[in-house]
C-alpha cells in the first residue's frame, strides 16, 4: 500500500486507544513536521512469541524511524523505581520502546529494507514538569504535557539525542515497508478456487438442514415439493429414493434430461432404483411390449407421443411396477409425459419436485392430480451465492436487489464480459476459462451455457475446444473431467462452480430471455460470467444496469490506484 506523509490513521485513532494516546494523536495531527510520517499503534511479534507495540512510530526520511513511547497518568520516580498512578511500573519508560525499536529494525532488514537509523523518545502526556529526571538515558529524550501544544518544535529539538546510532545507508523504500507493517487497509483476497472449496463445505452443512424435511413428511405417500433453484429439490429427491430403496422398495426416478439421469446414476448405487427420462422409459416399455418397429429415435414427433402411446399400450404388469415414483424438474414435463407418470404412480407413493420459476414452456402445467398432493415448500436457496440469486430472480420478477448484486460485482462473483460483436463470444469465453483455471479451478468446475437451442448454428458450444480444453456435452461419459458446453435446457438440474453464459445474440434468445438467463445463472455454485455485446445487455435492461455498475466500480478502483501511486514519495535507494 503506497504511503503519503502525515499521520495514520487519517481520520481518528482506534476506539480502544487510552486517553493518553488520544492526546498525543491529536497533538500529532496538528504538530507533525511537514514531510514526516507517523503511525499510531504498530504491533509486531518476534520468533519467541513476544508481542511488542510501538505506541507511535515516526518516520523521518533523512534520519530514520523514531519510536514514541507514551506513558499516561501521573508519572513519578521514587527510590530508583518508576511509578504510574502510584503503582510501580514493571519496566522503565524506555525499556519496552527500546526492545520494540530493535525488533522493528530487524524486521525491516529481514524484508530487505534498512532505515538510516532509529531512535526512541518518551512522552508523559498527563505529566507536566519543569525539571526533567536526571536519569541519563531519560533526561534528554523525554517530553511532557507542556510539550503537546508545541510538539512540532519539541520533536525536532530532541532528534540528536533520540538517534544515538551512526547514520547508515538507507536500503529500499523502508518508509513504505513500515506502512505495510502497520497495515493501513486489509481486504480479504482469495483465489476463486479457494472460494469454491469453502463455499462447497458450507453447502454441505446447509444441506443437512434441508434433510429435516424428509423426517417431517417422510411418512406422507404423495407429496408435491415446491422450491426455487438451489433449494435442494434434487438432493431431497435423491435422498428420498435412497431411503425407500434401503427399506426394500422399488423406486423409479423420472428426470427431464439425459445429463441429469447420468449424474444421479453416479450418485445412487442401488439396484432397486431406476433413473430414466420419461421418453426413454416409454421407448423401453414399447420394446418390452413388442412395439420396437414403431420406435424412431431420430424423430422429435416420436419422443413427443411415445409417453402417451406407452401409457395406452405398453404398461408393465402390476407386479413389475415400482413402489414409489419420484419426479424431478416437474415443471418441464408435457401432457403426454404426465399420462405415463400417472399410470406408473397409480395407487403408489409419488413425490414430485417442482420449480415454477424455471418453467420455460408456458403451455406445460402440472396436472390437477399432482397439484392436489400434500404440499411442501422449500423457501431457502442454498446453491447459488445471494448476489447470483438476486440477479437471477430480478430477471424474472423485475424487482432486483441492486445492493446485493453490486456486492457480487465487486467481489467477482458476477462479471459481465463485453464482446465487440457476436464473433467475439468465443474469444471472451476462452479468455475467461484461462483466467478461472489460473485461479485454481479445474476444467471440470466450469460450464459454458448457451442461451440458444441445440439447432442454432455458430454458437460457442459448437467449438470442439477452447483455451486448450476439450469441450463436452453435459451427458458425456467424461463430463466430470472437462469443461461442459451445452444449452440452458440440457443443463437443467445440474450445477457447477463456474458458469459462463453466452450466445445472447440469437434471435430466438429474445423469446423469454429473462427465463433463459434465470435457468442458466442458477446452475452456478460460486461464479457467473455473462458474455455479450453492449447491445445484448441493452436488450435486457437489468444487465445494462449491472454493466454500468461494473464499469463504475472498475473506474473507482483505477482512480484509487492511480491516486495512491501519485502520492507515493520518491526515496533514495
Amino acid at each position: 500500500m503506497a504511503c503519503a506523509p502525515g499521520l495514520w490513521p487519517r481520520e481518528k485513532t482506534k476506539a480502544s486507544a487510552p486517553e493518553s494516546e488520544r492526546k498525543v494523536y491529536n497533538a500529532l495531527k496538528d504538530g507533525l513536521p511537514a514531510g514526516w510520517y507517523a503511525w499510531h499503534s504498530m504491533k509486531l511479534l518476534d520468533r519467541d512469541g513476544w508481542e511488542g507495540e510501538g505506541d507511535f512510530v515516526i518516520a523521518i526520511p533523512d534520519r530514520g524511524f523514531l519510536v514514541l513511547e507514551v506513558k499516561g497518568g501521573q508519572i513519578t520516580k521514587r527510590d530508583g523505581r518508576w511509578y504510574q498512578y502510584d503503582r510501580e511500573m514493571e519496566k522503565g519508560p524506555r525499556e519496552q520502546a527500546h526492545q520494540f525499536a530493535k525488533l522493528l529494525d530487524s524486521r525491516l532488514r529481514a524484508k530487505g529494507f534498512t532505515a538510516p537509523g532509529y531512535g526512541i523518545l518518551t512522552i508523559f502526556p498527563d505529566t507536566a514538569f519543569d525539571n526533567a529526571p536526571t536519569q541519563d538515558d531519560v533526561c534528554r529524550t523525554l517530553l511532557g504535557e507542556m510539550d503537546l501544544p508545541y510538539l512540532n518544535e519539541a520533536l525536532k529539538s530532541h532528534l540528536d539525542t533520540a538517534f544515538t546510532h551512526d547514520t547508515r545507508p538507507a536500503v529500499g523504500n523502508w518508509i513504505n515497508a513500515l506502512h505495510e507493517l502497520w497495515d493501513e487497509v486489509w481486504t480479504a483476497d482469495i483465489k476463486l478456487g479457494t472460494r469454491h472449496e469453502l463455499s462447497e463445505e458450507a453447502r454441505i452443512q446447509l444441506d443437512k438442514n434441508q434433510l429435516a424435511v424428509l423426517n417431517n413428511i417422510g411418512r406422507a405417500g404423495r407429496v408435491l415439493v415446491t422450491g426455487g433453484a438451489g433449494s435442494g429439490k434434487s438432493l431431497l429427491a435423491r435422498k428420498r429414493a435412497l431411503m425407500a430403496a434401503e427399506a426394500g422398495k422399488r423406486v423409479l426416478v423420472f428426470c427431464f434430461t439425459d445429463a441429469l439421469v447420468r449424474h444421479l446414476r453416479q450418485t445412487i448405487s442401488n439396484d432397486l432404483v431406476q433413473i430414466k427420462t420419461v421418453g426413454r422409459f416409454a421407448a423401453e416399455l414399447m420394446r418390452r411390449a413388442g412395439m420396437a418397429e414403431q420406435i424412431d429415435e431420430s424423430s422429435p414427433e416420436f419422443w413427443k407421443n411415445a409417453p402417451f402411446q406407452a401409457a395406452a399400450d405398453a404398461l408393465p404388469p402390476d407386479s413389475e411396477r415400482p413402489d414409489i415414483v419420484i419426479v424431478d424438474e416437474a415443471q418441464d414435463l408435457g401432457e403426454n409425459e404426465w399420462y405415463l407418470i400417472q399410470e406408473m404412480a397409480r395407487d403408489r407413493d409419488c413425490w414430485v419436485f417442482y420449480d415454477p420459476k424455471q418453467a420455460f414452456w408456458p403451455d406445460r402445467k402440472i396436472p390437477d392430480w399432482v397439484a392436489g398432493m400434500f404440499p411442501c415448500d422449500l423457501p431457502n436457496a442454498y446453491r447459488c451465492p445471494p448476489p447470483i440469486m438476486a440477479l437471477a430472480n430480478g430477471l424474472i420478477d423485475g424487482n432486483p436487489n441492486m445492493e446485493l448484486i453490486g456486492r457480487g460485482v465487486e467481489d467477482r462473483t458476477i462479471r459481465l464480459l463485453v464482446a465487440v460483436n457476436g464473433n467475439q463470444y468465443a474469444t471472451q469465453t476462452e479468455r475467461e476459462i484461462t483466467r478461472l483455471i489460473s485461479e485454481g479451478l479445474e476444467p471440470g468446475d466450469i460450464t459454458i451455457i448457451s442461451l440458444a437451442g441445440q439447432s442454432a448454428t455458430n454458437t460457442v458450444i459448437k467449438c470442439p475446444e477452447l483455451a486448450h480444453q476439450k469441450l463436452v456435452r453435459a451427458d458425456a461419459a467424461d463430463a466430470t473431467a472437462h469443461v461442459v458446453a451445452d444449452t440452458f435446457l440440457r443443463f437443467k438440474g445440474l450445477e457447477r462452480p463456474a458458469v459462463i453464459v453466452t450466445d445472447l445474440d440469437d434471435l430466438r434468445v429474445n423469446d423469454r430471455m429473462g427465463t433463459r438467463l434465470h435457468i442458466a445463472l442458477t446452475r452456478a455454485l460460486d461464479f457467473v460470467r455473462i458474455v455479450g455485446t453492449a447491445a445484448d445487455f441493452e436488450k435486457c435492461g437489468l444487465l445494462a444496469e449491472v454493466l454500468k455498475m461494473q464499469q463504475e466500480i472498475s473506474s473507482k478502483k483505477a482512480q484509487a490506484e492511480a491516486a495512491a501511486k501519485a502520492e507515493q514519495p520518491k526515496y533514495r535507494k
